[in-house]
Formats: C-alpha cells, sequence, structure tokens
C-alpha cells in the first residue's frame, strides 16, 4: 500500500447529523493518496454506525477503490476535542495533517490545490509553513455564501491575528506532521480557541503562513455547534492565545499551567469590565475586548510584574 502523503484529521462527537455529507466530500477528491484519521471522542449517538454504513455502501459501489483502507476509525473515551485532535496526529501515517471539522466540507479539488502549494514550498526549501484556506459558509440546505473579500483581506495580513473577527477556520489547516523543529501538537491547555493558540505558537517559531485565496472549504453554520454554545469561554480562551505569542514575543518563555490559570482569570475580570464600560451597539463592546484584553495583559507584566507577584503568593 502506498503511503499517504496527507492525512485528514477528523475529530467526531456526536457527529451523526452531518459525517456522511463530510466523508462525502471526502472521497469526491480528485487527489487520492490521502488517509482519514477518525478520532471519535466517546460520541452517545450513531456516529460510529453512520460511519461504517456509509463505507460499507461505498465499498460495494466502488469495488476498484478500498475506502476502508483509506479512512480508519479510532474510538476514544471522551476527553474534549483538543485531546482528541492530538489522538489523531499520533496515529496519522501522512507527511502532512489537514484538520477538518465533521460537519464542514471540502471542494473537490481541495486536496489537489493543496500538494501543488505544498510542492511550491519544496522547491523553495520551505519545511516549516502552516497553510490557511478561505472559506464559504452554509446552513442546512442553504447556498455557499462567499466570505466578505474585505475580510480575507485583513485577516491575511499578519496583524489580522489581533482582528476581532472571523479569522481564518480551523477546517482546511495544512501542516507538516513530523517536523525536525518542533513536533506539532495542540496545547491541552486550550479547551476552546486550540486552533488559534497552535497558529500563534507557528508564528512565533518563524513558520511561514500561506494564505488559499480559493474558497475551497465550505464552514457550516450552526447554533448547536460547540463554538456558538461557548462563545463567551471561547472568547476568553483567544486571548490567552494572543497574550501568550505577545509574552513569547517579548520574554521569549512559554507560560505554564500556573500562570495560564493566572492570566485567563484575570483576561476573564478584564473583559467584563471593557464589556460594562463600553456601548453594545454593533458588538462595540466585544470588539474592544478582543483588541485591549491581551495587550492589557502584556502592559500589567510589563510594568505590574504581575507574574512576579504570583510566586510570591503563599499556596
Amino acid at each position: 500500500m502506498i503511503k499517504p502523503n496527507i492525512s485528514i484529521i477528523l475529530p467526531t462527537f456526536n457527529s451523526a447529523l452531518t459525517i456522511e455529507e463530510t466523508l462525502n466530500s471526502i472521497i469526491k477528491q480528485s487527489y487520492k493518496n490521502f488517509e482519514v484519521i477518525v478520532g471519535d471522542d466517546g460520541s452517545k449517538d450513531e456516529t460510529i454506525l453512520k460511519i461504517k454504513k456509509f463505507l460499507n455502501f461505498y465499498s460495494k459501489s466502488n469495488k476498484d477503490i478500498s475506502f476502508n483502507d483509506k479512512i480508519k476509525i479510532f474510538q476514544f473515551k471522551h476527553s474534549g476535542l483538543t485531546k482528541t485532535l492530538n489522538k489523531c496526529l499520533e496515529k496519522a501515517n501522512g507527511q502532512f495533517a489537514v484538520r477538518l471539522d465533521s460537519d464542514d466540507l471540502l471542494s473537490t479539488h481541495y486536496l489537489s490545490k493543496i500538494i501543488i502549494s505544498i510542492s511550491k514550498l519544496k522547491e523553495s526549501k520551505k519545511n516549516k509553513f502552516l497553510i490557511l484556506s478561505n472559506y464559504k459558509t452554509f446552513k442546512n440546505n442553504s447556498k455557499f455564501i462567499k466570505r466578505n473579500w474585505i475580510m480575507f483581506f485583513l485577516a491575511s495580513l499578519k496583524i489580522g491575528t489581533f482582528i476581532p473577527i472571523s479569522w481564518f477556520p480551523h477546517s482546511g489547516a495544512v501542516f507538516p506532521l513530523k517536523s525536525k523543529y518542533e513536533k506539532v501538537i495542540y496545547d491541552e491547555y486550550y479547551f476552546f480557541a486550540q486552533d488559534r493558540e497552535l497558529w500563534l505558537r507557528l508564528f512565533s517559531y518563524d513558520y511561514e503562513i500561506i494564505y488559499n485565496k480559493d474558497p475551497d472549504i465550505y464552514i457550516r453554520e450552526s447554533e448547536n455547534s460547540l463554538g456558538s454554545k461557548n462563545s463567551l469561554t471561547q472568547r476568553y480562551f483567544r486571548h490567552l492565545a494572543i497574550y501568550s505569542y505577545l509574552h513569547y514575543l517579548t520574554f521569549k518563555k512559554r507560560l505554564n499551567k500556573k500562570e495560564n490559570d493566572h492570566l485567563f482569570n484575570l483576561g476573564k475580570r478584564i473583559d467584563k469590565k471593557i464589556m460594562n464600560l463600553c456601548p453594545s451597539r454593533f458588538y462595540i463592546n466585544i470588539r474592544l475586548s478582543m483588541f485591549l484584553t491581551p495587550f492589557i495583559l502584556l502592559l500589567l507584566i510589563i510594568f505590574k510584574d504581575i507574574l512576579s507577584k504570583l510566586y510570591s503568593q503563599k499556596n
């Protein structure tokens, strides 16, 4: 069997309603040298049954292609998205990881375009890179809506890291699986915004960010999604991810768990004060909070030395 170039990392949790559509977008890829690592985070619905039925159907209707060899299913005890992602990365055999949520879709030629981009990077002897893609959004049974080009332009600038808009989606992100520079894994402290933290960490290690301008990823919008139901907590973790990046650039040091806990809680208090002081019209308070909170945390570190005070406190 040919070793796969690409490992599609596909975590699932109670994904029975959407997983077949997602898998269908994967197996229709024009580029075929890939594997799919399905990591199920202890689903309570029929997610695994739906996947197996899907594979059985395609194996019978496409006898020349064995999708059972391409799609590997691993069932884990429920531990949350971030740990499941890392477990999937450990199981992957490809050279490059492509991250995909279990309710999102890929355009038919997405992997082909990615391989072309990777080939160009190899020719330029660039081994540290992260590929992020433009996207369209959709709701169940609705048309794809193209992303605003102004938002794409802002997000593709490095300053876009700090802009309080929808940045590039987690789905469709591509990075080397095995790197001599650093093993690419998610920080398991982050229950949310683990994508933002990883992208910023790769930024700080001088990874080149490549932007795919074509909207080849289709992001499903749902009020029941994990991010939608936990938008406030997600914002707090995003604050911490941006602050952690600024801290590393300033002090060349990563935060430990105690420091993360302290700054996460402090960021929450700052966020709430900004939300109370500023008008909520047009979400001005949220936008200001996303801009200001990480920088206020940095100023407190530099001028108030709050981390030293943290360690001087009695346990």
